[in-house]
């Protein structure tokens, strides 16, 4: 179910948490403020979670290349995606993919990654058995990060392609499937604990006199 823009329920909390402040003895203009600033993160949480909740995907299915290969280049096609991009060999992987507008990132990891870091794990994807020779070795970010999946599954930020081959990146577009609930969730759950927080110190100061 869809979240109404202004969203209804970030009002109602927004009202209580008004007349509570009020009640507690803050002025109105304070808490007025309090629950405006309220109102305010429950409808970007409101669209965030429709948002993400009916994730949008971009579909580039390309059955076909455009274009000859250009001389020297590697190809890399990504089977789930039915797309290929040519890659000058020693190339990074993943600044070839994102340059040529194929998908390295899936849902809220699109957003949410260490940028080529090699530390977020988000950029995996299942190397070609059959090209053993296509892929620079492991890192130790790579081992770092990926542990016991290390070599099972690749980063391609932390990849330099060495010649052609057939990879597979369900494996990144799974985890960003995974992991946009925990990231939502954990993001509102601090924010509404900041927001407690400063109601508790100022119920607190208030109490002892310093406001």
């Amino acid at each position: 179910m869809k979240i109404p823009g202004f969203s209804f329920w970030a009002l109602v909390t927004a009202l209580i948490l008004y007349f509570l402040l009020h009640a507690i003895g803050m002025s109105e203009i304070l808490a007025g403020a309090f629950a405006v600033l309220w109102y305010i993160i429950g409808v970007g949480a409101a669209y965030a979670i429709s948002y993400f909740h009916h994730p949008r995907y971009e579909h580039e299915l390309a059955l076909a290349v455009v274009g000859p290969r250009p001389e020297g280049y590697c190809s890399v096609t990504f089977s789930n995606q039915g797309r290929t991009i040519y890659v000058r060999p020693g190339a990074n992987l993943r600044e070839a993919a994102v340059a040529q507008g194929v998908q390295v990132y899936y849902d809220i990891n699109k957003y949410v990654n260490c940028f080529g870091l090699g530390h977020c794990g988000t950029c995996q994807f299942k190397a070609d058995p059959r090209a053993p020779e296509a892929f620079s070795a492991l890192t130790w970010q790579e081992r770092f990060t990926l542990g016991d999946t290390a070599g099972k599954v690749r980063l391609a930020c932390q990849t330099q392609v060495l010649g052609d081959c057939v990879i597979d990146n369900t494996v990144a577009q799974e985890l960003g499937v995974v992991r946009h609930y925990s990231v939502i969730n954990g993001a509102l759950l601090g924010v509404f604990s900041l927001l407690m927080l400063g109601v508790i110190i100022w119920m607190g100061g208030d109490m002892i006199g310093l406001f």
